[in-house]
């Protein structure tokens, strides 16, 4: 569960990291189109990490419950 929040606190400080540069509050003396670049490029990988590891974590958990699903049968038969 510890390393669950980790993961999305870290992907979550990407897509902040993002904004700050977007809105120029860190990194104030870079040329203004790199640092917009740069902003929207942290912003959108911080999003595509966030989603790739909330969709592996739900097909694992629903991987996870099926095994249980299907070991219960074991009975029936």
């Amino acid at each position: 569960m510890f390393l669950r929040i980790i993961n999305y606190a870290v992907k979550i400080l990407i897509v902040v990291f993002g904004i700050l540069i977007l809105f120029g509050i860190i990194l104030k003396t870079m040329d203004t189109n790199m640092r917009i670049v740069f902003g929207i490029v942290f912003i959108l990988f911080g999003i595509y990490r966030l989603t790739i590891y909330y969709s592996k974590e739900k097909k694992y958990r629903f991987m996870d419950n099926g095994d249980d699903y299907y070991e219960d049968d074991d009975d029936i038969k």
